[in-house]
C-alpha cells in the first residue's frame, strides 16, 4: 500500500507544467520530476494548499496541537528536503 502525500500546488505545477525559463523555476521543476518518477510507486499523490502552515510559528502550532490530541504531526518539507538520501 502506498503512502499518502500531500504536496502544496506548486508541486503539482512543477510536474506538469512546461520547461521555465527562470533559472530557479526550472531548477524545482527538474528536481520534481527527477524526484517523483521513482516516487511514484512509493506515495499517492495529493494536492493542498500548505504554504500557510509551512513557517515556523504555524508548525509549532501545528506540531503542539497534534501531540495535545494525541496525533504525530504531519512532516512539512519542501521537495528538495524530501529527495534528500
Amino acid at each position: 500500500m502506498r503512502s499518502k502525500l500531500y504536496v502544496e500546488t506548486s508541486v503539482i505545477s512543477y510536474l506538469t507544467a512546461r520547461p521555465s525559463r527562470d533559472v530557479i523555476a526550472l531548477a524545482h521543476q527538474e528536481l520534481t520530476r527527477e524526484w517523483w518518477g521513482p516516487a511514484q510507486a512509493e506515495f499517492e499523490l495529493f494536492a493542498s494548499r500548505c504554504k500557510h502552515i509551512a513557517n515556523a510559528r504555524m508548525l509549532r502550532f501545528v506540531t503542539e496541537t497534534c501531540r495535545s490530541a494525541g496525533f504525530e504531526p504531519p512532516v512539512i518539507c519542501t521537495p528538495e528536503e524530501l529527495a534528500e538520501d
